[in-house]
């Protein structure tokens, strides 16, 4: 399978074509003793070029998902990985400065 070039993955003879993986992702807020689990064993892989949506009513998830994976909160445990650097492990100057997420917002129309 033929890869096309990518600024934030470096071409490879061997280079995986996952671009994003997370695997048994959790994440919970806490309000004084109250757990409100927002993530709960998240598994998602996203390949090159690749497009996906996520859906879900409000507050399941989505939202917290992307905060983690765009590197703005950190999971309570899981690996997240991108271009195979598992994230955690990422130093200054040791991997891609950050993950680009676009974000769009669009209104739908009522049937």
């Amino acid at each position: 399978m033929d890869v096309p070039s990518d600024p934030l993955c470096p071409p490879g003879p061997r280079r995986d074509p996952t671009m994003i993986e997370v695997r048994d992702l959790y994440k919970c807020y806490w309000v004084g003793t109250v757990p409100y689990p927002a993530l709960n064993g998240i598994d998602l892989r996203v390949r090159h070029g690749e497009l996906i949506v996520l859906a879900g009513r409000s507050g399941s998830g989505k939202s917290t998902l992307l905060n983690v994976i765009g590197i703005l909160e950190e999971a309570d445990s899981g690996v997240l990985r991108v271009c195979g650097q598992e994230v955690r492990a990422w130093t200054p100057g040791g991997g891609p400065a950050s993950a680009c997420i676009t974000w769009a917002s669009y209104s739908r129309p009522t049937i």
